[in-house]
Formats: C-alpha cells, structure tokens, sequence
C-alpha cells in the first residue's frame, strides 16, 4: 500500500510527469477517473486488498495541474446536495490505536515488487490505443562443431547486436523497426516464422500474406536496406511429435559498415481476402543519421507521422514536422503518441 505522500512523490518526478502528459495528449481519456485508474495499474499503486488507489492517483495530477505542469479534462461530477464535501481543517488524531505501525500485525500485508515508471518507460509506454516496446539482444554463434569448453577449438566465431522497436496501434498495424549489428560482410537474415496458414508472397515488393477464410496477416517489409532479397518458404513449429509445417519469411541482406543496418517491417490484420494498402514514404536509408522519418499512409486516407532516433536516446528536434524532446513521436492530425526520456 502507497500513502499519498509516496504517490506524490512517484508521480512528481520528471520522467512521470511527461508519461502523464504523453497520455493526456493522445486524447484516450476524457474523463479524469480514467486517466487515475491507468495510472494506478501501471504504477502498481494498490491498497492492502488489491485495490487500485484511485484518491491519490486523482489527487497528485490535480496538483501537478495547479503548478502547471499539464491540463486534466474537464471535470465531469457536479457536486450536489449528496455529495461528500472535503474538510477544512484536519481530522483530530485517532483515540485507542497503536502509536507506531510496528505495533500492528502485518503478516496479513503481502509483499509487492512495484515495477517503476521510470523502469517502465524506459522498456515499453503504452495507452489503450497504442504500445510501444523497445528491447535490446546481443548474441554469438559458433558454425563449427563444439563441446563443453570448447574442447576442439571455438571455429569461426560470429557476432551480432539486435535492437528492436515495436509500434502498434490498436486495430489497424504493427510496425517493427529493426537495428541489428554484424561484422561487416556478413549476411543478416531477418526472420519470421509464422504459423500454420495458406499463404502467397511477392518477393518483388517484400511482401507476404495469408490465405485464409477468414481473419488473414499481411507482413511486408516497407523499408528495405540495399541489397535485402526475400525468400518464403516453408519452416517448422512445434515439439517433437507435434512438429508441423509452418511458413517462414526471411529478409536477406549484408552488414556494410560498423554502423547498424535498420529495417522496417509493416504488419496489419484483415478479413477476406482483399488486402489493406498501405501507402509509405520517408527516408529511403533508415540507416543513416540519428533521426528517423517514416510516412504510413492507411486504407481510410488518413497518414501517420512517424519519427524517431536511434536507441530511442536523443530528442527528435530537427523541425521535420517535429521538434521536440520525445525520442518517439507518432502524430494523425492533431492526435499525438510519444515517449520522452
């Protein structure tokens, strides 16, 4: 359990403040109460029953509003002649209870780790329209054959960094934006297995979709680096005896330089068989500069701005559209999404 005082100082910091100002931009909450009730579940702030605490997550955005920090929606409730009335003065000290908390039991109290907002943002930000997860992986892999300890020597050794940005908004795509490192010359393949579907692909166009009669996938790489070639064709899923034959996209190109070599991967589901088009402009090289631009134009006519840098560690201020010190920034006509450091 969180006191007012601890809920305060949680959302007070710097970090927090701009999380919450990020989800009163996007515009998915209208109503005060809601914005408290999210915050509450993702900070974790629960009673000793299990309760999210919804006075102190209402009460610290009302402050943090009055030093003008962000605006809250307009309240909703009139007060009326029911309606509880906060007191002036301070309620009197109670009579009969213990005077340190450690005089009370606390075996009824369970134990809870309280993932940060810090932490949380850091790794993943997300309202009820939109996710945004960032993860990182560094890896080695040894062709030859080895045993424990490398008995028969390590063999050609290679080495790879992958860094992997996921964007999704609710109903209509998902965007993966991949940095993977290698020495250079090496060939990076950029795999996806899929499950069990009928399927067709246009190498052509990087593209690759379902067959199905139902819900389908298509999956198309829209940011392609020099070189890339495509290849589908049919892998494997499963354990043991339940292994069944699954297709699998993979995206082929080499690593030119020391630098990252970043691609970009458009995912959208639909039904039937008529497919969603998708419309894409930006940058032609997603692997130079620090600061990113991508044009997803969607089926209904309406466009997202896009723009990000590299690791999602420097601001996006270079006035195309956007200066600002989110690392991230979607924007659909005056609906925003970002992530500030």
């Amino acid at each position: 359990m969180h006191s007012q005082s601890q809920i305060k100082r949680t959302l007070s910091t710097t970090l927090a403040i701009a999380y919450v100002a990020g989800l009163l931009d996007s515009g998915e909450f209208i109503h005060r109460s809601e914005l408290a009730d999210f915050v509450c579940e993702q900070c974790g702030f629960q009673d000793a029953r299990g309760h999210a605490q919804r006075d102190g997550c209402l009460k610290a955005p009302r402050e943090l509003e009055a030093s003008g920090h962000f605006a809250l929606p307009a309240a909703q409730a009139k007060t009326g002649p029911n309606t509880p009335k906060r007191l002036t003065e301070a309620v009197a000290d109670p009579v009969g209870v213990p005077a340190q908390a450690g005089e009370v039991p606390t075996e009824s109290l369970p134990p809870r780790i309280v993932r940060s907002i810090s932490q949380g943002a850091i790794n993943r930000a997300r309202t009820r329209e939109h996710a945004l997860i960032h993860a990182h992986y560094q890896g080695a892999y040894w062709e030859g054959a080895y045993g424990w300890g490398f008995q028969n020597d390590r063999g050609a050794g290679l080495w790879g960094d992958h860094e992997q940005v996921l964007f999704w908004v609710k109903g209509q795509y998902l965007l993966v934006l991949d940095a993977m490192t290698a020495d250079p010359g090496v060939e990076i393949r950029n795999g996806w297995q899929l499950a069990p579907l009928k399927w067709s692909c246009d190498p052509s166009t990087f593209a690759w979709w379902s067959e199905e009669p139902g819900t389908n996938l298509s999956l198309q790489l829209i940011a392609p680096p020099g070189g890339a070639v495509m290849e589908c064709r049919d892998g494997m899923v499963g354990y043991n005896e339940n292994v069944v034959p699954a297709p699998l996209v993979e995206f082929r190109y080499r690593q030119s330089g020391s630098a990252p070599t970043v691609s970009a991967v458009l995912l959208a589901a639909y039904s039937g068989r008529a497919r969603p088009k998708f419309t894409i402009r930006g940058d032609t090289d997603l692997s130079c500069g620090a600061i990113h631009h991508l044009e997803v134009g969607l089926p209904d006519g309406s466009v997202d701005q896009i723009a990000w840098t590299t690791g999602l560690v420097l601001p996006v201020d270079d006035g195309r559209p956007f200066t600002t010190d989110a690392t991230f920034v979607r924007q659909r006509g005056s609906r925003k999404f970002s992530l500030s450091p």
